[in-house]
């Protein structure tokens, strides 16, 4: 019987996680891209992040919606509500520590979702609240709690950092796991950080 969408995402992201799925193993790869935001004063003011979703993923998900890859964005609409409201529960996986403290974030405002190349692409612009002035180390440890989903850059050209940033900002990725050896991957814990150090 097919799971309604709600059911798949809820195993998927971990709301509900389903025991058989869990004894299988079951866990995906979101490719990430991460971009810095700089208010007006050359803070940093948001992250914005984009998931690309692994193929196996995306049809479980657009499949339990009832949708398929040719689905337009606006039909995507739906989905992309229940995955922001899902994610914002588990803190969109994502821990931001500035000089080894934990940097507040406000609930994600901006979103989108569409489907490229087979794919689901989800957007987040997760606001920081304050502001933060870069000098010292930013890290960004991403892992889903419930040890189903596994987040990764792979390299640090898949951090963006602006203008104003790059001459003082130097991306570095520390990684914790191997993402290709997923029968030994320790659940909830991060394939990596991604370290930005910046000088004054």
């Amino acid at each position: 019987m097919r799971l309604k969408y709600w059911q798949v995402i809820s195993v998927l992201l971990g709301v509900v996680l389903s025991a058989s799925l869990y004894a299988h193993g079951y866990q995906y790869l979101i490719q990430v891209h991460s971009a810095l935001v700089l208010n007006e004063r050359g803070e940093l003011s948001a992250l914005e992040q984009v998931w690309h979703y692994d193929p196996t993923t995306t049809q479980l998900l657009i499949e339990g919606a009832g949708l398929n890859t040719t689905s337009s964005d606006t039909d995507l609409t739906a989905l992309k509500e229940q995955l922001v409201q899902d994610l914002t529960d588990l803190a969109y996986f994502t821990e931001l520590r500035f000089n080894g403290v934990i940097a507040p974030r406000e609930r994600v405002q901006d979103s989108s979702l569409t489907l490229s190349q087979g794919r689901l692409v989800l957007t987040l612009k997760q606001p920081l609240s304050p502001a933060l002035k870069l000098k010292g180390e930013l890290v960004i440890d991403m892992a889903d709690p419930t040890g189903v989903g596994i987040p990764y850059h792979g390299q640090p050209n898949q951090v963006l950092l602006p203008a104003a940033l790059q001459s003082r900002c130097q991306v570095s990725i520390e990684r914790r796991q191997s993402i290709t050896d997923l029968e030994n991957f320790e659940h909830g814990k991060p394939a990596e950080w991604v370290k930005i150090n910046c000088a004054e």
